[in-house]
């Protein structure tokens, strides 16, 4: 449904952490950036997150499954400890678990065998727009030069040099050719 973090980078999303939210639940996507509320994540955060799911699922009231629907957003988005380490350098993953790949392991392992219909719930926009701007090769094609060719300002110097010299190549050819068919009398 969602790629994960490193492959959504991959594509030109921005990962940026929402520090006006103050609810973890409140996750946005706008113009390429998909902004997550900050998080720790500690020993007793796994039976936490099972036993919200648990009440979630069991109980006849919670129709919407808040937060079942963000515990599986965030499962798509951390698959191995590199997604991890994403989201923890955009400081929105932060924990005590002693690697990130016990964190992944965590997320990973929490919807197994759960029944969810993520298009219905409060985050199928969000997956939408994420899913929308994924598919458009425009976003990867410039996401995929900034990360190959644009890490450092003399890469960006470089190919001003050339096209600028190119632009003066062809300029000269122009005028060489216009003098051989047109010369002065």
């Amino acid at each position: 449904m969602i790629p994960c973090a490193t492959d959504l980078q991959l594509a030109g999303v921005k990962f940026k952490m929402n520090e006006k939210s103050d609810n973890i639940l409140n996750v946005k996507f706008s113009h390429g950036v998909l902004e997550i509320p900050p998080f720790l994540i500690h020993y007793h955060t796994d039976i936490l997150f099972r036993n919200l799911v648990a009440f979630e699922q069991c109980c006849l009231e919670a129709k919407f499954h808040v937060f079942t629907t963000y515990l599986v957003f965030m499962d798509y988005l951390v698959n191995t400890s590199k997604d991890v380490a994403l989201l923890h350098r955009n400081g929105i993953i932060d924990h005590f678990l002693g690697s990130d790949d016990n964190v992944a392991l965590l997320f990973n392992r929490i919807c197994i065998g759960i029944f969810h219909n993520f298009n219905a719930s409060y985050l199928s926009d969000v997956k939408d727009n994420v899913q929308k701007h994924c598919e458009n090769k425009w976003n990867m094609w410039r996401a995929s030069l900034k990360r190959d060719y644009f890490t450092n300002p003399w890469s960006f110097i470089s190919l001003m040099a050339a096209s600028i010299l190119l632009l003066l190549t062809i300029t000269q050819t122009f005028f060489n050719v216009f003098r051989y068919f047109r010369p002065r009398s």
